[in-house]
C-alpha cells in the first residue's frame, strides 16, 4: 500500500474552535436538544430561521456557523 493510499484512510485533524452547534447543544436541556436536533437535521428548515429562534431565546450562533456544520465541515465533521 502506498503512502497516499494510507493517507487517505485517516481523517486530517480540523483546525479551529469547536464546533457551535455542538457547544450550543451541550448548553439546552433535553427537550429543546431533542427540537434543536430535529432543525438542524431538516434541510428544509432554514438556517436564518433557526438562527432567529435561537437568538430570541438569548442563545448565541451565527448562520455559517449552522450552514458549516449542516455540510459536515465544522470542527466536529457532522452533518
Amino acid at each position: 500500500m502506498s503512502l497516499r493510499d494510507v493517507a487517505a484512510t485517516i481523517p486530517t485533524p480540523r483546525q479551529g474552535f469547536d464546533c457551535g452547534v455542538i457547544r450550543l447543544g451541550s448548553k439546552l436541556d433535553a427537550e429543546d436538544l431533542e427540537l434543536f436536533t430535529e432543525w438542524v437535521g431538516d434541510e428544509t428548515v432554514k438556517a436564518s430561521w433557526i438562527v432567529r429562534v435561537l437568538r430570541a431565546d438569548g442563545h448565541i450562533i451565527g448562520e455559517q456557523v449552522l450552514r458549516r456544520h449542516r455540510r459536515g465541515e465544522c470542527r466536529c465533521g457532522t452533518d
